[in-house]
């Protein structure tokens, strides 16, 4: 299905959205060469964009509907059926669970890797939602505790492997002659879950519910 339509980059729907304009782009790019991390991170950063506005980019790129978490009732007991340190360390939270179908809300395009660990766990096959990393991060807290070694522990991976994929790049730039730092910004093992139609209507209901929490 992704072969079929041209897919906008993540930086150029930012500036579409009139979110950011081209100059931050190039400036955030300089500052991802060689860094390992992601353009929205960066842009995090340098306090550009804030995290609805990653959520809205990735949502239109990849035509994923988002939610926030903190709308709805969380399944206590499906979080827990799942191991705390790969759900902290990917950012993915468990929402529900119909029939064969696992609810997921991430807070990116979950890699095929994680997706078949969550098949392989679940026994389901797995649809996703955006959502931002702070509620995401909140909720896991709050419903799949981890110890602090633990948490310190994925940092510090985390934290390893951006200074990896830096050294990478660099090689890259050097070998190349010229390397596009945005194609960095999604690797080529991020897939879109298989969605039906459905989810425009829930894309709709999501959007209403945010608006009318923030209107409360």
């Amino acid at each position: 299905m992704l072969g079929k339509f041209r897919r906008r980059r993540f930086g150029e729907i930012l500036v579409d959205e009139n979110l950011i304009n081209q100059a931050q782009i190039n400036e955030a790019l300089e500052l991802q060469r060689g860094s390992g991390d992601s353009l929205g991170n960066i842009l995090l950063d340098l306090g550009y964009i804030t995290e609805s506005d990653v959520v809205k980019a990735l949502s239109i790129q990849y035509q994923i509907p988002f939610i926030r978490p903190s709308n709805y009732d969380l399944d206590r007991k499906l979080i827990e059926s799942f191991d705390g340190p790969f759900l902290h360390r990917h950012t993915i939270l468990p929402l529900d669970k119909m029939g064969n179908l696992l609810l997921v809300v991430a807070t990116d395009v979950p890699s095929k890797t994680v997706l078949g660990q969550l098949q392989k766990v679940s026994k389901c096959d797995i649809a996703f939602y955006l959502g931002s990393g702070t509620e995401v991060k909140k909720a896991l807290l709050d419903l799949a505790p981890i110890s602090d070694e633990d948490l310190l522990k994925i940092r510090n991976e985390m934290k390893a492997l951006k200074e990896d994929s830096g050294e990478q790049a660099q090689v890259a730039a050097k070998e190349s002659g010229e390397l596009r730092m945005e194609d960095l910004d999604l690797s080529s093992e991020k897939i879109l879950s298989s969605l039906d139609a459905a989810w425009d209507s829930i894309f709709v209901e999501g959007d209403e519910a945010a608006e009318k929490s923030e209107s409360s």
